[in-house]
């Protein structure tokens, strides 16, 4: 009973793990959505004020 115990909690543990794992991999996708968008709207910005000579700083 004790080996069933042990696989089981070891199935457990590895589920929880994928769990954390997929979590960590989406944060880091909408992390990295986030950034893009902030830069594409950080080049909008410049080019506004300053014109197309900003793409060039």
């Amino acid at each position: 009973m004790s080996l069933l115990n042990e696989r089981a909690e070891k199935a457990s543990e590895l589920e929880a793990r994928s769990i954390r794992i997929a979590q960590q991999e989406h944060a880091i996708q909408v992390r990295d959505e986030t950034i893009a968008r902030l830069e594409n709207t950080v080049a909008k910005l410049q080019r506004w004020r300053f014109g197309r000579r900003s793409e060039h700083l």
